[in-house]
């Protein structure tokens, strides 16, 4: 979907997301990435598994991202801040 949307008008990926790599390596940094957050009018997870239909990924963040913030010590509140 961001593909479709100009690089101009395309938000900046959240700080919480930015914060997170930086917080994390190895392993949890690989899970950090799977589940990276995708623009498309919202931010909607990229790496949960899909229900039935193919647009209604979860909303970023999803759970396993407040996981990860949360044992990083990272609060999500912050997750739709550029």
């Amino acid at each position: 979907m961001t593909e479709h949307i100009p690089a101009a008008l395309r938000p900046a990926n959240p700080r919480l997301y930015r914060s997170l790599l930086a917080a994390t390596d190895g392993t949890l940094r690989n899970v950090v990435r799977l589940h990276a957050p995708r623009w498309g009018g919202w931010w909607h997870c990229e790496g949960c598994d899909l229900g039935p239909h193919p647009l209604d990924s979860p909303d970023w963040p999803c759970s396993t991202v407040e996981l990860i913030a949360a044992e990083v010590g990272l609060t999500t509140s912050e997750g739709d801040t550029p």
